[in-house]
């Protein structure tokens, strides 16, 4: 029996009651479907769909006109501890893995491998704090376990999948949900994946239906032969940003700065974040930077900025071009533009709209941030990321590559999404 249209009106009186302070609902509430029941601190709701942040950090959404009983089970919401994290990880996996806790980090490997791996997620977590801490950009603290899951072979990371509700695509190496708030992925070396220049590996986008209850899209990393240590590197850094609010689990924000943050990372300059010690040259990802060199002189159309801030048209149609031009336009921003950047990563991570982000509200959004003349940035952009090619570099040393080694060629096959 459902719930009467009175009792159902009563129900969304008693989600809108948010402290007016903060607005953020600290409940812990219990909405039941039937007999299933879920419980969880609101994130937001409207009047169809609420959407609930579980105890172990996956997102849960709730449609209103199916609850059957709804009640506020205390006053602050409990996410599960670390500890209890590990027991409900090593009931889910079996002991023939290992799990290793750093901070609200959770990671669980095969028996023997867990301590090497958490320390590599440890080490991001460091670096991340501390590179938006240079940059004055106050993160959130960590609400629930951050899980990580490493898998010893492909096939039980593809049976993994299936259960997260994750489409595999060909030669996915990772991938975090924000469905799950889950990272996953594997140790076996993947087979090659052959592309063509012109792109025809698929990536998953995150993409915004009207449907309210649509199942969020994971966010995977290709593009590069890369090791283990880069992906996991690459997915950690997704999974923090959508948790210490440079990102919204729920708004939707462009494919190409959660993407660009995430490339950030991959080089060992900004890994360190030794800013005062390091030259822009250092600091930059070479191999992306070499890959949109190439694409900017012979596929990038001319004024093609507002078309990429809006759409994820490129991700569709040539992969390895959108994420380089994910990476050089984060980077220009991160360098020459911090502050506003910060500016707009806050607002994105602000934005709880349920609804579609159009390419207008997109373009709206930037433009109240640096200014509504794109074809002029565009230019900027484009004359930094050129300027790039004579900026100084590292002297070598016996330890360290030369220049020439350190930029490599654009690859055209075969290579692996990750």
């Amino acid at each position: 029996m459902r719930l009467p249209t009175l009792i159902a009106f009563c129900l969304l009186l008693a989600l809108s009651e948010v402290d007016a302070a903060d607005k953020v609902d600290h409940r812990f509430l219990q909405l039941s479907v039937d007999e299933t029941r879920h419980q969880g601190r609101q994130l937001v709701s409207d009047d169809e769909v609420c959407w609930l942040l579980k105890q172990d950090g996956r997102l849960q959404s709730i449609d209103l006109s199916q609850v059957t009983e709804f009640k506020q089970i205390g006053n602050v919401f409990r996410p599960y501890s670390t500890n209890e994290m590990r027991t409900r990880l090593i009931a889910e996996f079996g002991k023939t893995y290992e799990v290793d806790t750093r901070g609200s980090q959770v990671l669980i490997a095969p028996t023997g491998k867990a301590r090497v791996f958490a320390e590599i997620v440890e080490a991001t977590a460091k670096s991340y704090a501390a590179y938006f801490g240079r940059r004055n950009f106050k993160l959130d603290k960590t609400e629930t376990p951050l899980v990580t899951i490493v898998f010893p072979t492909q096939k039980q990371f593809l049976d993994y999948c299936g259960l997260d509700q994750v489409k595999h695509t060909q030669g996915l190496r990772g991938y975090y949900s924000p469905m799950s708030n889950r990272v996953a992925l594997y140790l076996e070396q993947p087979a090659a994946v052959a592309r063509s220049v012109d792109g025809d590996v698929g990536l998953p986008f995150r993409v915004s239906p009207p449907d309210p209850l649509r199942q969020l899209t994971h966010f995977g990393a290709p593009p590069v032969d890369t090791g283990f240590r880069d992906t996991l590197t690459h997915e950690t850094t997704h999974q923090l940003g959508f948790n210490s609010g440079l990102h919204s689990r729920l708004g939707d924000d462009p494919t190409w700065i959660v993407e660009g943050i995430a490339m950030l990372f991959e080089g060992d300059a900004n890994r360190d974040d030794a800013r005062q010690q390091t030259t822009v040259f250092q600091r930059m990802n070479r191999e992306r930077y070499v890959w949109f060199q190439q694409y900017h002189q012979s596929r990038r159309k001319p004024k093609s900025l507002e078309e990429f801030l809006t759409t994820n048209a490129l991700f569709t149609t040539n992969t390895l071009d959108a994420y380089s031009e994910s990476w050089a336009l984060t980077f220009f921003l991160a360098e020459t533009r911090s502050s506003s950047l910060s500016a707009y990563l806050k607002k994105l991570a602000h934005r709880t709209d349920l609804g579609e982000y159009t390419p207008m509200k997109r373009l709206h959004d930037f433009q109240a941030i640096f200014g509504k003349d794109i074809p002029h940035l565009e230019m900027q952009y484009l004359r930094f990321m050129k300027e790039l090619e004579s900026a100084p570099q590292p002297t070598p040393t016996d330890a360290t590559a030369t220049a020439t080694e350190l930029l490599p060629t654009p690859r055209t096959s075969p290579v692996t999404l990750r």
